[in-house]
């Protein structure tokens, strides 16, 4: 999706240093700039820049609000949180090749997976799950009982994918068309909008919501209440985790400050986050929309 410098965990520092950089470029922003807005000396940014010193998630954080202030880019922002495919093939090499462009080889097997499947296919934070493979022209088969395999990547899985896209000089939409050419299955996705300026407060929406304030399709909701707001988050949940569309607005700077405490929490980029949880019918439309348009808006 959109470029967002603050979601990856899943890269490594030169990872992350190539991006900013070519951020920098695409920008035509100076080190100067750049040192001025985020209140380093000029050596000290090169040196980190460089990489001839480590540049820690607080410089990560600290350099990317100086770009953002630098750049004026949207304070709202879309990624893909969780993406989940199954395929009817069993041959995991070539889906593990076209997919990703990984060699299978870097991939450990381990006895066990989720969600019933035999054995699971682990490289960095990429799950490839499999199941016993079933002849198709065998006397009894029975379509129902063969789960084929699948594609699970959670949110540093995503961030993990990303970062090898971006080496492949290719993008999500690339990833998800060539999902949808060996005929795969979406069974969820989750999108994920930051919102970086708190314009979705989150005690105020659970105050309407307590108060009957807003229209709905959905049945409920609920919210993850604790005794003080002060001293921890609150999430608000839109409809039934079972259902196929669920909502979900929760405090992200807070959430990240319990992560990384060395950062406050009014110095976190993002304050909000909003996930749509779609599964099924409405993963796949989701989908099917993404690509037709090639924007997340």
């Amino acid at each position: 999706m959109l470029k967002d410098l603050n979601l990856v965990g899943g890269m490594t520092n030169t990872d992350w240093l190539n991006q900013f950089h070519d951020e920098m470029r695409t920008h035509k922003m100076t080190q100067g700039q750049l040192a001025k807005t985020a209140d380093y000396s000029r050596s000290h940014l090169n040196q980190l820049l460089t990489g001839n010193k480590p540049i820690n998630e607080q410089a990560r954080v600290r350099l990317t609000l100086a770009l953002r202030s630098l750049t004026g880019q949207n304070n709202i922002d879309v990624c893909i949180d969780y993406l989940g495919i199954t395929f009817k093939s069993h041959d995991y090499e070539e889906l593990v090749t076209e997919l990703f462009q990984i060699n299978p080889n870097h991939f450990n097997l381990k006895e066990g997976a989720r969600y019933g499947y035999a054995a699971t296919l682990k490289c960095g934070e990429i799950d490839v799950l499999l199941s016993q493979y079933q002849d198709v022209n065998a006397d009894g088969y029975d379509p129902s009982e063969d789960s084929g395999t699948m594609i699970e990547l959670k949110g540093q899985g995503c961030r993990y994918v990303e970062s090898y896209l971006r080496q492949q000089d290719r993008t999500w939409y690339d990833f998800l068309e060539t999902c949808i050419a060996l005929d795969g299955y979406f069974t969820r996705v989750d999108l994920a909008i930051n919102d970086r300026n708190g314009l979705l407060d989150v005690p105020t929406l659970i105050e309407k919501c307590d108060r009957d304030e807003f229209t709905s399709h959905f049945h409920g909701f609920r919210d993850n209440r604790t005794k003080q707001w002060e001293v921890s988050g609150r999430t608000l949940y839109l409809g039934s985790p079972q259902s196929e569309v669920y909502f979900c607005i929760y405090d992200k700077a807070f959430e990240q400050h319990q992560k990384h405490p060395e950062i406050a929490i009014e110095d976190q980029p993002i304050r909000t986050r909003f996930e749509v949880r779609l599964r099924r019918k409405r993963a796949a439309a989701a989908i099917k929309n993404l690509l037709a348009g090639r924007d997340p808006e």
